[in-house]
């Protein structure tokens, strides 16, 4: 027997290939079907909650047509476990729980979501303020206009989770919306969004990799390693390129054949490289406090150089949660097999959270009193830390096995 956990998992990934079957009108397997069901049954309080719940339903509305009725009752029944009421959570995880039950109650005239609801998520209360139980009509309206509160944001404020990790994150739950959704006027609104987000991840895209300086990016071995981050799989996906992609972490949400489909020319901008260009543009982040981020790439045929800068309103900016997850600064060079990537970051007021002791387990980020001025192909970065400062080491990261291994230091500077 699973348990939580496990059936949470299987409904993030191990599903896929029984859906690709039912696509493709091929017998499904009994065994895994029954593995399908008990799993939409079991998930429940479990980490992964809004993304195995967004993610079993698109996989469920793909296969819909050749699916038994004992399923689609057991995805409605996981469905049926949320509130919709809620305003918890980051954006990728309100935008997943907003478009679940958005397009569960446009699918069923009869649903309803639960009084007592999966509540916590990597410790974030999802239960409702208003805690009982919600109609059809009720979580169409509450979702519908979260839904475009969000898509505001990311295009007016360019308030985009984006960078390498949560790229994925977010336009899948566009791309659910843009290909299911009933109702033309958020159709289109999500599918505008899917562009614009593309466009980003275009403008961004040089040979394969993603080089932008990462407002959020928590793991370093999506940067260092030879696998490619799901961002760039996706970007493999829709423009294509030389560069090695090994396609395992892409929701089968985005192979099939249905809805959506990218404009011409933001492929083409994504592949033209034929000069140097560059990019700058500004960003709202999500704990603003004051802050506005202003970012710069500049391309090559050959790398990427980009970095960013955080400007504050006022000194409570300097505690912002950015801070702990920035990348401000990132060289990307192309190349099979020495492509990869150098950046700089330092220990900050977000590592570890305030506390004197204790390791940042989601990642290392920037400090507050680090700038960076960019023109062109030159970055300089400015550093000025108060002795007061408990945080005061910087790092320099780059991929093992690359041509910047060979290096020489002088007088602390490092070439």
């Amino acid at each position: 027997m699973q348990t939580a956990k496990e059936a949470c998992r299987t409904l993030k990934w191990d599903l896929q290939p029984l859906a690709a079957r039912l696509i493709n009108t091929q017998e499904p397997d009994p065994e895994a079907l029954r593995l399908y069901i008990n799993a939409l049954k079991l998930c429940d309080n479990t980490s992964d909650a809004p993304w195995t719940t967004a993610r079993s339903l698109s996989t469920t509305l793909l296969s819909r047509k050749h699916l038994p009725s004992e399923v689609i009752e057991a995805q409605k029944g996981l469905l049926k476990k949320w509130n919709y009421n809620c305003t918890a959570g980051t954006v990728n995880m309100r935008l997943y729980i907003y478009t679940s039950g958005y397009l569960a109650a446009e699918l069923w005239s009869d649903f309803e979501d639960s009084p007592t609801p999966i509540d916590t998520t990597y410790g974030i209360d999802f239960r409702s303020r208003e805690v009982r139980t919600h109609d059809a009509e009720e979580i169409k309206s509450f979702c519908r206009e979260k839904i475009y509160e969000i898509l505001e944001e990311f295009t007016v404020k360019n308030q985009l989770e984006h960078d390498l990790i949560y790229f994925l994150c977010d336009v899948e739950s566009l791309k659910m919306l843009a290909d299911f959704a009933r109702d033309p006027e958020m159709k289109k609104r999500a599918t505008l969004t899917l562009d614009y987000c593309f466009l980003m991840l275009a403008t961004n895209w040089n040979g394969g990799y993603m080089a932008e300086p990462f407002f959020r990016q928590k793991y370093l071995k999506t940067m260092m390693s030879d696998d490619a981050s799901p961002s760039e799989q996706l970007g493999w996906l829709y423009f294509g390129t030389a560069r090695r992609q090994p396609i395992n972490r892409i929701p089968l949400l985005f192979c099939a054949e249905e809805g959506y489909e990218l404009p011409p020319v933001i492929r083409a901008i994504a592949l033209d490289r034929s000069t140097t260009r560059q990019k700058t543009e500004s960003q709202v982040p999500l704990d603003a406090k004051g802050a506005t981020i202003w970012k710069t790439i500049f391309h090559d045929s050959g790398y990427s150089l980009s970095s960013g800068v955080t400007e504050y309103l006022s000194k409570s900016g300097l505690k912002t949660a950015v801070f702990k997850e920035q990348r401000m600064v990132n060289l990307t060079w192309l190349g099979e097999p020495t492509g990869g990537r150098f950046f700089v970051f330092q220990e900050n007021i977000k590592r570890p959270y305030f506390k004197e002791d204790g390791i940042n387990d989601i990642g290392a980020g920037e400090n507050p009193y680090s700038q960076r001025l960019q023109q062109g192909q030159t970055v300089i970065g400015l550093y000025d830390v108060p002795e007061s400062y408990p945080y005061y080491k910087q790092y320099t990261m780059y991929r093992h096995g690359s041509e910047l291994a060979p290096r020489r230091e002088e007088q602390g500077w490092v070439f």
